[in-house]
């Protein structure tokens, strides 16, 4: 997975003036042929007055690039010829990236034991399966996650979910506004811990791919 090479790159904690609602569309641009392919529409809506659109701080190609794996996630989500509604909120000193009643990503109770399995599993023991378990996420998948996750933290942001009055399922890209937004932990320690995480995950996917039988 390339974003695993961003450890290596200075410019993960660069402190750029980014206009959010223009970071989302240019990830579109990027991903739209991607939707053009799934006859999938997208339609992006911009909740907040033109006058008074929030910025952020941070590293512009990276966030850029955890909208476009989210953007993408979304679209492998969604079925051919679906409508996917992505909005832009502000919600005090916040700004959301709202991806309505998506199914992209994993839960994070699933996704967290999709991790413990893939640990399980590499120490050699075994993993009971849960009734009704779903197939597991793709190691692109799961992986691209995990890495987004982390980019989004070390910019004083989140990657979460929420449920809306009606039940539906909403993806959120969560991140600060105003001054720049740092969480304060040692960001090369962080770096090193997810550049090891996604060495063990893609030779464990790997593995388990030799050992899948043909049919």
């Amino acid at each position: 997975v390339d974003l695993s090479q961003l450890w290596s790159s200075d410019s993960l904690l660069a402190n750029d003036r980014l206009e959010v609602w223009g970071l989302l569309q240019q990830a579109w641009e990027q991903t739209r042929p991607m939707a053009e392919s799934r006859r999938i529409t997208v339609r992006l809506v911009n909740q907040i007055d033109d006058d008074s659109l929030p910025v952020t701080y941070g590293s512009e190609f990276w966030i850029r690039r955890v909208v476009t794996e989210s953007l993408q996630a979304a679209l492998r989500a969604a079925s051919a010829n679906a409508t996917l509604d992505i909005e832009l909120r502000q919600m005090g000193p916040r700004v959301l990236i709202v991806f309505r009643n998506s199914g992209m990503w994993p839960a994070a109770a699933r996704n967290a034991v999709l991790l413990n399995d893939g640990q399980a599993r590499k120490a050699g023991g075994l993993v009971a399966k849960p009734r009704g378990a779903v197939a597991p996420l793709s190691a692109k998948d799961l992986i691209g996650l995990h890495l987004c996750e982390r980019i989004i933290r070390l910019h004083g942001g989140l990657l979460r979910e929420e449920q809306d009055d009606l039940g539906l399922r909403n993806f959120l890209i969560d991140l600060p506004t105003g001054a720049p937004g740092r969480d304060g932990h040692d960001a090369t320690m962080d770096a090193a811990q997810a550049q090891r995480y996604a060495a063990d995950l893609s030779a464990l996917m790997a593995r388990r791919r030799k050992t899948q039988p043909v049919g």
